[in-house]
């Protein structure tokens, strides 16, 4: 997860709990000096297209002042978690137990003692049900679809450490996504019978976690199928038949709508051409730049949904779009050619995912970030390795070999970076080289 040109520090766990992921943005604006350039507690409430393609800025200031400004160009670095997605349960409005999205959910103590149903399997109602299981009395995780459970470590690696390059070249997606349900499958055995997905694992966006297989065989985790309704007497009924007496909290775990109310929709649905707004459904040229030209000088920034970190394909985004604001590349394509572009990618995602709201940004984490490196020009490949390095045969096999970093894209071309290397060859080694 970490920016090409910032390794995290080697001696830090592979899994950084969120303290330290706070720690190494800190870190990062730091040796960037990046602190001078951000106005902390601001607040803003419009951004409106003007004259000369420039953009009106409303916003509220750190002494409750509303002010105005414009600019040339605006990126939207906001994301897109933060507009809860409810689901619609018969009995909702007159159950009288807690009923609260994931979003809401910040540390287990106020649920020791309580029964609890988790309602989605995505990361966040996984991560939420195990550690309430440490805590709660009953836990139950309900589910409409199931989905794949993968572990953080396989045969003693992160699996992310194991999808090399060798692997994405060589690799048919086909064969990739059976050996690896294979080798999921022999790692965590079989599961439940609600959590059992019928899609393939390159199909959905996969769950990850180490401790929910265990936790599902202690019974610490009941697994459940989606909820058919409430009842006024804190029971639940689902679709099996079963009820459950006696909840006292529900979380939804179903996600968020793609909202930003700072702009007028139609900026990022090309004036409704792709849908209802709730369909969670863009119209961005690589989930980036609208296509209008109307909409000119603004793009989203990290609007994807990634098998991997959002964070590096962040900062190939804006490395390439700032390139082409400097002049150093071509100008964007034309709105014929973005179109063409989002209308072939939407097939694909489409094609490929399950339906879901879920599903609507998905972009293949490599292959993604390749797409700008080669635009770009800093794309590390063979003949330009070799060119800058010359035959180091055990460079080039740990290259190919051991994981994709985000530091591969400071090894040639604009940008390289002259610790890149001796960086990469330690995450690859687990250790500092002298």
């Amino acid at each position: 997860m970490c920016y090409s040109d910032f390794p995290i520090p080697l001696e830090w766990p592979t899994f950084l709990p969120n303290k330290l992921v706070a720690k190494y943005f800190e870190m990062y604006a730091q040796h960037f000096n990046l602190y001078d350039y951000i106005k902390f507690s601001h607040y803003v409430k419009s951004i409106e297209p003007i004259e000369e393609n420039r953009w009106k800025i409303t916003y509220q200031d750190d002494k409750q002042n509303i002010k105005e400004d414009s600019f040339d160009y605006v990126l939207i670095c906001t994301g897109h978690h933060w507009k809860p997605r409810m689901p619609n349960f018969e009995g909702m409005d007159n159950f009288p137990g807690i009923q609260n999205h994931s979003s809401c959910y910040k540390e287990p103590y106020p649920y020791v003692g309580k029964k609890v149903i988790v309602v989605g399997i995505g990361n966040s109602g996984v991560d939420i049900a195990v550690e309430l299981a440490q805590h709660a009395s009953e836990v139950y995780l309900s589910t409409r679809t199931g989905a794949w459970i993968i572990p953080r470590i396989i045969m003693g690696k992160p699996l992310d450490h194991r999808l090399n390059r060798v692997a994405q070249f060589v690799t048919p997606k086909r064969f990739s996504a059976t050996s690896l349900q294979t080798l999921i499958n022999w790692q965590v055995g079989l599961l439940p019978e609600f959590i059992r997905p019928k899609h393939s694992i390159l199909e959905a966006h996969p769950t990850v976690s180490g401790p929910l297989p265990e936790l599902f065989r202690t019974g610490k985790v009941v697994p459940k199928p989606n909820i058919r309704r409430l009842h006024q007497d804190k029971s639940v009924e689902f679709d099996d038949g079963t009820i459950v007496e006696d909840i006292d909290v529900i979380f939804y775990c179903t996600g968020y709508y793609i909202n930003f109310p700072i702009l007028d929709p139609n900026i990022w649905t090309d004036d409704g051409r792709i849908g209802d707004n709730s369909s969670n459904k863009i119209w961005l040229w690589k989930n980036m730049v609208p296509p209008n030209p109307k909409y000119k000088n603004l793009a989203f920034i990290g609007l994807v949904q990634p098998l991997g970190a959002i964070m590096p394909i962040s900062e190939m985004q804006c490395r390439y779009l700032l390139s082409t604001l400097k002049g150093l590349l071509p100008p964007l394509p034309s709105q014929d050619e973005m179109n063409k572009c989002i209308s072939k990618s939407n097939q694909q995602v489409f094609g490929r995912y399950v339906a879901s709201p879920r599903h609507t940004i998905q972009v293949d984490y490599v292959d993604y970030m390749d797409e700008f490196a080669k635009m770009i020009y800093c794309y590390p490949s063979l003949r330009e390795l070799i060119r800058e390095y010359g035959w180091d045969f055990k460079f080039l096999y740990n290259f190919y070999t051991g994981m994709v970093s985000p530091l591969q894209y400071r090894l040639v071309g604009p940008g390289k970076w002259s610790g890149a290397k001796k960086a990469f060859l330690e995450y690859c080694y687990g250790r500092k080289l002298s």
